[in-house]
């Protein structure tokens, strides 16, 4: 039973490898997802000064727990903004962007 919780853990963390929750824009829990992708793309250009890649491939952005959970499209998209959000803000900022992880157990690419 613990090999397929574990198998299940690494199938859930490969699919949530591109998604980035951000913590801290305005907003509220009935926006559509096109204001929320908006919110997104603004906030890539305007508080992490990235305006390149303000139209980077977004697959799904929608509100969840008081952030925006937003689906990347490529890996390399989401962790150049991942990095560039460690640069800039730190903890207890009124803004944080976080990986989404599962749950379970530690998920690991070698895994």
């Amino acid at each position: 039973m613990d090999e397929l919780k574990g198998k299940i853990d690494r199938l859930k963390g490969h699919s949530r490898r591109n998604n980035l929750r951000f913590i801290g824009i305005e907003g509220s829990r009935g926006e559509n997802w096109q204001e929320s992708e908006k919110k997104v793309r603004l906030f890539i250009r305007d508080n992490l000064c990235v305006p390149e890649y303000e139209h980077v491939e977004i697959e799904r952005a929608h509100r969840i727990g008081g952030g925006i959970m937003v689906k990347f499209n490529k890996y390399k998209g989401k962790e150049t903004i991942l990095q560039k959000a460690k640069q800039t803000f730190i903890r207890n900022a009124k803004y944080y962007v976080q990986e989404d992880y599962t749950d379970g157990l530690n998920y690991t690419e070698e895994s």
